[in-house]
């Protein structure tokens, strides 16, 4: 008998103590701010800081004020679906693979300085980008390159605006 009220007792303490913070846990996630609708829908491949503002890619572009908790909207685009962003000091560059009918696929690089007015980058003959990078640090010493293929040679080259070099 003393052992049915001791483990009733402690059944009844360990209640107390360890069955309220659940209810006080689960009426916090009643509280909790509703979430909005996504504005980037897809996944996003890219997330670079250029011009105080944070542009995002998903196969589209989207910016948002870098010290905005939201905001992200649609951004000019260069034509083709946006793979990969990179930004330098001073040009926000985007990769855009397109596919023709004959479902042959091509990549190529653009540039802006304004993040609206995008210009194609030219490379050499023969040299097909693999994809963009940037170094990631502090806008004014940041410096994105591309991956260059040709043939079966691969190669890193810094872009620096509208053309690129070793």
């Amino acid at each position: 008998m003393k052992k049915t009220v001791l483990l009733s007792g402690f059944l009844a303490i360990s209640f107390i103590f360890f069955g309220c913070p659940q209810v006080t846990m689960l009426g916090q996630i009643d509280k909790e701010t509703k979430l909005e609708e996504a504005v980037i829908k897809g996944s996003v491949r890219s997330v670079v800081y250029f011009q105080n503002n944070l542009y995002a890619c998903d196969g589209n572009i989207y910016v948002k004020k870098a010290d905005a908790v939201r905001g992200w909207s649609k951004a000019a685009a260069p034509s083709g679906h946006i793979v990969k962003l990179a930004a330098d000091g001073t040009n926000l560059y985007a990769m855009s693979v397109t596919t023709d009918n004959a479902n042959k696929t091509t990549k190529q690089l653009h540039t802006t300085t304004d993040g609206k007015t995008w210009k194609l980058v030219t490379l050499a003959s023969g040299e097909e980008i693999s994809t963009i990078f940037d170094t990631g640090s502090a806008q004014s010493t940041c410096t994105a390159y591309v991956q260059i293929k040709n043939g079966e040679s691969v190669s890193y080259k810094q872009v620096n605006g509208s053309s690129t070099h070793t």
